[in-house]
């Protein structure tokens, strides 16, 4: 048996010339007048539906991207944040105190390239008061110890000196501040000025005069003594 489906009569009042077209359209398509009429309005309505569902997901899209802004601004202002803390930190790492002239920089830690170039320098000189004294490297050696300075170094810090004037080992940081904390002073420095009257270099003298100006900025903050060498 065919169920027939509930329909309810809608009454509009239209211009002759709308229903003269809906007439000719009607029959061009094949369709009953009231057929026609219902086809147009279920496509409008299903057109409608349709922009709807158009603005939500256009709501949908503007308010995921004012959270993407929102979150693309948090982030802006974490990485300002970390740059700010970044360059307080490297602020802290060269501190700086006022002196009656103004803002001095306290000296910055010599680099382990630095050091090692003292060390290289150190024993090129040793080597130029040998040529210059004519001595063997034997006899260098015994005038370096016989300073009244060298008299006072201990034998574990004798050979450490040794392998340097020698060429035989790298000079560290921790070398420079174990002899200038023991000894109040760069004992090599002083020795060579006793040894000969052979002038310092000047690529030598700037390098270890920086590194002396941080060692002798540690020993203050340490309670150390330290005098840098003329």
């Amino acid at each position: 048996m065919q169920v027939m489906t509930e329909r309810t009569q809608l009454n509009v009042n239209i211009s002759p010339e709308l229903l003269k077209v809906l007439k000719q359209n009607a029959i061009k398509s094949g369709l009953t007048l009231a057929k026609y009429v219902t086809k147009l309005i279920q496509a409008y309505v299903s057109n409608e539906d349709l922009i709807e569902e158009g603005t939500l997901v256009d709501k949908r899209i503007d308010s995921m991207e004012s959270q993407l802004n929102e979150i693309a601004e948090k982030l802006n202002n974490f990485n300002n944040i970390i740059s700010e803390s970044s360059y307080k930190e490297e602020k802290e790492q060269i501190p700086v105190k006022a002196t009656s002239t103004g803002i001095a920089f306290i000296p910055k830690k010599p680099s382990t390239a630095d050091v090692k170039k003292i060390g290289i320098l150190i024993a090129q000189h040793f080597k130029k008061i040998q040529r210059a004294e004519v001595l063997s490297a034997k006899e260098a050696w015994q005038l370096f110890k016989d300073q009244e300075c060298i008299k006072l170094i201990k034998e574990e810090h004798l050979t450490v000196i040794l392998d340097v004037l020698r060429g035989e080992e790298i000079l560290t940081f921790e070398d420079i501040q174990t002899l200038g904390f023991e000894y109040g002073s760069c004992p090599l420095m002083t020795a060579f000025r006793t040894m000969s009257d052979l002038p310092i270099q000047s690529e030598f003298s700037q390098i270890k005069n920086e590194a002396e100006m941080y060692l002798a900025h540690l020993a203050s903050k340490q309670n150390k003594k330290f005098e840098m060498s003329v």
